[in-house]
C-alpha cells in the first residue's frame, strides 16, 4: 500500500509546486492586461498576459472579413499597426466554440472593437453583439462609405464562410447525419 501512495504523493507535490506558474483560465467579467504577440486576422489576436501563458483572443461583438475576402488583409494590417507588441487590456466576455477568449480589447482608452467597426474594417456581429454602440458605428461607417463599405455589395464573413464550406459546427462536435432512404 505504501508503494502505491508514494507516486501519488509525489504527483501531488509536483502539481502543487507547479500550480502557481500555470495560467488560470480567464473568467467572464475579469480584466487582464498583456502584450499582443501576434495578430491572426482582423478580429483575432494572441496575447501574453503578464501572469501566464498566451491566450488566443477573439474580439467581442465584431466580425472582420476573412483574409481571403476583400478588406480582410487591410483589417488585419490596421489591427496589427495598432496593437502588435503593445500592452492591451482585455475585458473577458467568455469563450467561443473554438476555446478562444472572447473579449473587448482596449489600447489605453481606445476600444479596438468599436474602432474596427467605425473605420469600416469589421461588421457588427449581430448574432453576438451586446454593445449597442457597435450597431450605431456600423451604420455611420456604411453611410460614410468607409473601409469595406466602399464596395457595392460587401459579403459578410459569416456568409463567406458558409459558401466556402466552413460549417457552424465545432470541429470537435461533429454529428453524423443519417441517410434518408
Amino acid at each position: 500500500m505504501r508503494r502505491r501512495a508514494l507516486p501519488f504523493a509525489l504527483l501531488l507535490l509536483v502539481s502543487a509546486v507547479a500550480a502557481p506558474g500555470v495560467a488560470r483560465q480567464p473568467k467572464r467579467g475579469r480584466t487582464l492586461t498583456g502584450v499582443v504577440r501576434w495578430v491572426t486576422d482582423g478580429d483575432s489576436l494572441i496575447v501574453r498576459p503578464s501572469n501566464g501563458r498566451e491566450l488566443r483572443v477573439r474580439l467581442s461583438g465584431i466580425d472582420a472579413p476573412e483574409l481571403r475576402q476583400p478588406f480582410g488583409p487591410e483589417a488585419r494590417q490596421f489591427l496589427r499597426r495598432r496593437v502588435w507588441r503593445r500592452r492591451v487590456s482585455l475585458q473577458i466576455r467568455g469563450r467561443d466554440r473554438y476555446r478562444r477568449v472572447v473579449a473587448v480589447v482596449r489600447l489605453g482608452r481606445l476600444n479596438l472593437n468599436r474602432e474596427l467597426v467605425a473605420r469600416g474594417y469589421a461588421w457588427c456581429y449581430r448574432r453576438y453583439a451586446r454593445d449597442r454602440e457597435l450597431f450605431r458605428l456600423e451604420a455611420l461607417a456604411r453611410r460614410a462609405r468607409r473601409g469595406l463599405w466602399r464596395q457595392r455589395k460587401p459579403t459578410p464573413p459569416w456568409v463567406f464562410r458558409h459558401r466556402q464550406g466552413q460549417t457552424r459546427r465545432s470541429p470537435k462536435r461533429r454529428r453524423r447525419r443519417r441517410r434518408r432512404r
